[in-house]
């Protein structure tokens, strides 16, 4: 035995023997697929190390499918006279996939090659088994189209997928037809749309009852976000996942994000230059999400809030809790659309809520502490189907600044507001009881004003 493999180890390292046996592979792989192959040479390295160079597959419309410019591979001949694949390391040159599909109901031009390696044992019976010690790819690129699709402009598509320098190294440690054990050491690539990832690394363990990322790391131009340990669980029946039995929890540990890494993935976000910071933990099932956590700042700008929302499925149940929303007047500025006029809203300056929002389908209710520069107020509001009511407390509250006019002066009340919307929204009632303790207006200050007031308001 070790003397054939010694003599087939020489022979292969001439010339004429590589050409003939890159020959010989291609015409295999040619009769297996249905299409064109060619190869290049095959090598036997030492030590079970196989190398083949210059691939090349043409689909079944004899359009370039896959080319590769060297294919290195070590196996274990014993094992794989077993029926268990195991490749201790692997390397991938200078690959280039160009898939694509016509149409939605047109299969992509490589389902041929994953029918053709698709098991042809209806039992079941048939395993697959499988390890790979080290994958490392370089230089690679791999290009989705489906061309019926328009090809959008610095965004990025599902539709229109084009990978560039693609680099990675991946431990493939398990892979059985329901346990997958995946170490990704480092992924990184380019994406036509401007999206770069400059470095993603995770384990990944899974079976037919659950699953677990740890380590989960990615790092972008100018941002880094950091993971911990998501799980989930669920059971599978006839190769399809039953939702209703779905759970999940994980958490993403404080990270920092600059929204132009992912512009193309936000094409209607705000242009916002500052890094955010940010902290998740959060659980849920297929229906509903338990946000223990929230917590952002960036420049301008600070949220600590936790909330749930559930029956997304049907009518959505939701609730937040704010500790604290504090958002300065030009960060407010920077994220409304330019077709708003919050010049009144910019009057108040910064502006800081501590409370709590919740809603049932249409319905909301909210209430909570308002701190701004032109002063402070406690309020509440609900809206029920056409039905509102709402409270408003406020201490000292700067008219003039708010309202732009030296005529007024301070107000402090305490009043009740109820309505309803008529007529399809095209009349509001409007009732509103109350007492204003003081107001002032043209220097003259007024107080213990009562107010019990009912008017209609009309609509455009």
């Amino acid at each position: 035995m070790i003397g054939l493999y010694t003599l087939l180890t020489v022979l292969l390292h001439l010339p004429a023997v590589q050409t003939f046996m890159g020959e010989q592979v291609a015409g295999t792989l040619a009769k297996k697929f249905g299409t064109k192959v060619s190869v290049g040479r095959v090598d036997l390295g030492f030590l079970n190390r196989i190398i083949i160079d210059d691939v090349s597959i043409l689909d079944q419309q004899n359009k370039p499918l896959l080319k590769a410019s060297r294919i290195s591979a070590k196996i274990d001949y014993w094992l794989l006279c077993g029926g268990k694949v195991v490749i201790s390391s692997a390397q991938l040159f200078g690959m280039h996939a160009n898939l694509y599909q016509q149409s939605a109901d047109v299969k992509p031009n490589f389902s041929f090659l994953l029918d053709s390696l698709a098991s042809k044992d209806t039992t079941g019976s048939a395993a697959i088994d499988m390890k790979i010690g080290s994958l490392i790819v370089r230089h690679s690129s791999l290009a989705y189209n489906r061309w019926d699709v328009a090809t959008p402009h610095a965004r990025f598509s599902p539709d229109h997928v084009d990978l560039t320098d693609i680099s990675a190294h991946i431990i493939l440690n398990v892979l059985k037809r329901d346990t997958l054990s995946l170490n990704v050491r480092k992924l990184a690539l380019k994406e036509r749309s401007g999206l770069q990832l400059k470095a993603l690394s995770f384990k990944l363990s899974a079976n037919a009852r659950g699953a677990v990322v740890k380590n989960l790391h990615i790092v972008l131009p100018h941002s880094e976000l950091s993971l911990g340990e998501m799980q989930a669980t669920y059971s599978v029946a006839n190769g399809k996942m039953l939702m209703p039995m779905l759970q999940f929890s994980g958490s993403i540990e404080r990270s920092k994000l600059f929204l132009p890494d992912v512009a193309a993935l936000l094409p209607r976000a705000p242009e916002w230059n500052a890094p955010i910071q940010l902290s998740v933990a959060f659980s849920g099932t297929s229906t509903s999400l338990n946000v223990r956590s929230i917590n952002l700042e960036t420049q301008g700008a600070k949220l600590f809030a936790k909330g749930w929302v559930n029956n997304w499925s049907a009518t959505p149940r939701w609730f937040a809790d704010v500790r604290l929303m504090n958002v300065a007047s030009p960060t407010i500025e920077k994220f409304t659309p330019a077709n708003r006029n919050i010049e009144p809203l910019m009057r108040f300056g910064n502006i800081a809520f501590v409370g709590n929002v919740g809603g049932y389908g249409n319905d909301v209710a909210a209430k909570g502490h308002v701190r701004t520069n032109a002063g402070n107020a406690n309020f509440g509001l609900g809206v029920h189907g056409k039905r509102f009511a709402g409270r408003l407390e406020t201490q000292g509250l700067d008219l003039r600044k708010v309202l732009n006019n030296d005529s007024y002066g301070v107000l402090s009340t305490k009043i009740h507001i109820g309505g309803m919307l008529l007529d399809r929204g095209r009349e509001i009632a409007i009732n509103a009881r109350g007492e204003v303790s003081q107001f002032t207006f043209n220097g003259y200050n007024y107080r213990n004003i009562n107010i019990d007031a009912h008017t209609m308001l009309q609509g455009k």
